[in-house]
């Protein structure tokens, strides 16, 4: 009777004992798992990240050579306006010598 209980009473502490080392196990398994995949996400961050600042340089770079084609062609304009008057003023002047010849 008692040995019989006992059996029982072992053999229900060894099953329960075999559960909660896979339960633990699993656990383990779940955490390492876990654990690649926020390396996996941290890694994936970090690049982005630095492909992030890559585009901000970029942008940076095209905002002050879109800022200096903008000064070229505000001076070009200028120079062609500048160079217009002074066509006009040549071809008036030889028009002038023309005339009194």
């Amino acid at each position: 009777g008692r040995l019989k209980c006992l059996e029982t009473l072992n053999n229900d502490l060894t099953g329960s004992n075999q559960r909660l080392n896979g339960d633990l196990v699993a656990a383990r398994a779940e955490a390492a798992r876990s654990q690649i995949d926020a390396k996996h996400y941290q890694e994936r961050c970090d690049r982005l990240g630095v492909s992030l600042e890559d585009i901000k340089s970029q942008k940076d770079s095209l905002i002050a050579g879109k800022k200096q084609v903008e000064q070229l062609y505000t001076q070009t304009q200028t120079n062609l306006d500048m160079a217009r008057s002074e066509l006009s003023k040549k071809e008036q002047a030889h028009r002038d010598a023309i005339s009194r010849v």
